[in-house]
């Protein structure tokens, strides 16, 4: 709300004596006339420094009890009191910090008085958190409460690796002149959105402080930060690191795009994010009355950007990449990797894992923070929450990383669905078998979700791509106890008690049964032709393990074709009818050798099958 707004507002109830709720996660009113209120006081602006900033109002008293406010005003006896605020908060040794520079005061006439106004503005990541006394506090809603042992530990850590933080290198032959005062401005502009913050610069030479402050210079020296966030020209001074190049990778030629984008990370941002909406395919969805349906959403598209950009490694001269598959997927090649502490890697055993950590600390906490007021970066790890959630709301197929080299790595996201048909498939051919353990019970979407989600985790860890970590803090936590209950998933020998790696029940990746129709057929079946072993193997899957005990050529002309093309497209269905017509004809000649016989329903393994001895009998 804006301020003046509540300001009238809150005039007209003591006036009038109503009552409504003002205080927020940004506002609290304080009485301030008494000597008991002070520590309370202190409190309150300990968690607004400690959070995002807010405004104290003094001089107004509200009694929650009573559903009323009533008017104190400020008195200029204190004043002493106020100022004085500034001075008594410490860091976690108990050294004194002044934090003057982020308080600012404003009396203004109120009623037949005045009120004092408190202008809090949030302490930097370098200086979080700051005690008082010896305790520090957060704004949560409209309360204050005191961090947690574990918050402190983990801001702590942050600040530590602040110190060799790559986005606070000095950057080589620039000066405070080659920062641009009207992207600074910008940046003064959006941070006043809320609470007036900074006023703005007539010119870069008057900004020296407020650059110092913000870690845009240190000691009269531009930061890759500084020049990252307002820099005339960066691609000039940080090569590289200041570059996106854009590519659509297509064979037909007249779809090919190239752009090479240079600028401040604002800038790449912005029009990256407008190449990847231009060159995705947006279609009609039947839902919400024939509204555009694009590929990837949005939100998905900017968050990856936005997170590569803000978390990529600033040290290393090399450009970032985004790469588009028309009609597969979206690419997006960066400097730096995870750290090692985030990644599970289990390559050499025998159900190999390689998984990432979802995690909330930042390699760049400083430009995450700045990106954060442009509403370009949410904070809390959100572009990997992101990920996950597009994917278990099944608009996305599974996301996962590849390492190229120790400091350099892709994100790679498919377009299509998690559960799509092939899952799906899956599913059906296993139904008996999963219906077993649930006792009947069918599955939901959401334990298709999880299922789909570990089966595909699985495939892409074999293939040393790094998918990230489903866990019960993730999503679908009701559907990932249904199917621990039901022995569906389970967890990796290898898993830590606080960070289970979540695997599928082995049975439901099993695509193989060559023991089991050798002992069926004997030698006869290892004469036979790889697309008629294929048909075999779906044929047994469906027998033993299906609700219905049996398939159609049809059934498993679709589970094949999909299981290598994964859809079927609109240039596929002349090889489609051709491969099916292919399967009727295997299932034809299975038929007349005794390998299958068709029942009412399909077609079932042949159990009486006059076998010869095998080369693999004993």
């Amino acid at each position: 709300m804006n301020l003046e707004i509540l300001l009238d507002e809150l005039e007209t109830c003591i006036r009038r004596s109503q009552y409504k709720t003002f205080e927020t996660e940004s506002i609290e009113l304080k009485d301030g006339s008494t000597a008991g209120d002070w520590k309370a006081i202190h409190k309150s602006v300990n968690a607004f420094l400690n959070t995002e900033g807010g405004i104290i109002i003094f001089g107004i008293k509200e009694n929650n009890e009573q559903k009323k406010y009533s008017f104190t005003g400020y008195q200029e006896t204190q004043k002493d009191n106020i100022v004085g605020i500034a001075k008594v908060f410490t860091d976690e040794k108990g050294k004194e910090i002044n934090v003057e520079s982020f308080l600012c005061f404003e009396i203004k006439d109120f009623l037949e008085g005045k009120i004092c106004l408190l202008h809090i503005q949030k302490l930097p990541v370098e200086l979080k958190y700051i005690f008082y006394k010896t305790a520090a506090y957060e704004r949560l809603l409209a309360s204050k409460t005191e961090i947690s042992e574990q918050k402190l530990a983990q801001q702590k850590e942050i600040k530590e690796n602040l110190l060799l933080s790559r986005e606070l290198q000095i950057v080589e032959k620039a000066t405070i002149e080659d920062l641009s005062v009207d992207a600074l401005n910008d940046y003064i502009y959006k941070l006043n959105e809320d609470i007036r913050i900074e006023k703005p610069k007539p010119d870069i030479a008057a900004a020296v402080n407020f650059l110092e402050k913000k870690k845009f210079v240190i000691n009269e020296q531009v930061t890759t930060l500084g020049m990252l966030v307002c820099g005339k020209e960066p691609q000039i001074f940080l090569g590289e690191k200041a570059q996106v190049d854009c590519f659509v990778d297509s064979t037909i030629e007249v779809v090919k795009d190239k752009k090479i984008l240079k600028g401040n990370v604002l800038s790449l941002i912005q029009r990256a994010f407008a190449f990847v909406r231009k060159n995705i395919s947006v279609g009609v969805g039947i839902e919400n009355s024939g509204e555009a349906m694009p590929e990837y959403s949005e939100q998905l598209i900017r968050e990856s950007i936005n997170n590569a950009l803000a978390h990529r490694d600033y040290s290393e001269n090399k450009y970032s990449q985004i790469i588009i598959k028309p009609n597969l997927s979206i690419e997006i090649r960066n400097a730096g990797v995870f750290k090692k502490n985030l990644l599970i890697e289990h390559p050499k055993h025998p159900i190999p894992v390689l998984r990432i950590i979802p995690d909330v600390k930042r390699s760049n906490p400083l430009l995450t923070d700045i990106l954060k007021t442009y509403n370009k970066y949410e904070g809390r790890g959100i572009g990997i929450s992101v990920l996950v959630n597009e994917c278990l709301a099944n608009r996305i197929d599974l996301p996962y990383y590849r390492f190229h080299t120790e400091n350099e790595m892709s994100l790679v996201i498919h377009k299509g669905k998690l559960l799509d048909q092939t899952i799906e498939n899956i599913l059906e051919s296993y139904q008996g078998y999963i219906y077993k353990k649930t006792n009947g019970i069918p599955l939901s979407e959401a334990h298709k979700l999880v299922l789909a989600y570990l089966i595909k985790s699985e495939k892409e860890n074999q293939n040393y791509r790094y998918t990230i970590l489903l866990s019960q803090d993730n999503n679908h936590l009701e559907a990932i106890q249904d199917l621990k209950k039901w022995d569906l998933i389970y967890a990796h020998p290898s898993s830590e008690a606080n960070k289970p790696i979540f695997l599928a029940d082995p049975q439901l990746l099993k695509n193989t049964f060559i023991e089991e129709l050798r002992a069926i057929f004997g030698g006869t079946y290892d004469t036979l032709p790889p697309d008629y072993k294929d048909c075999l193997q779906i044929v047994y899957q469906y027998s033993y393990f299906s609700i219905k005990q049996s398939t159609n050529a049809s059934e498993v002309s679709n589970y094949l074709f999909l299981k290598k093309y994964k859809s079927i497209q609109n240039h596929q269905l002349k090889e489609f009818d051709n491969f099916k017509r292919k399967i009727r004809k295997i299932f034809e000649n299975l038929t007349k050798q005794g390998f299958i016989q068709k029942q009412d329903q399909g077609y079932i393994i042949v159990q009486n099958f006059e076998r010869t001895k095998s080369l693999f009998d004993k």
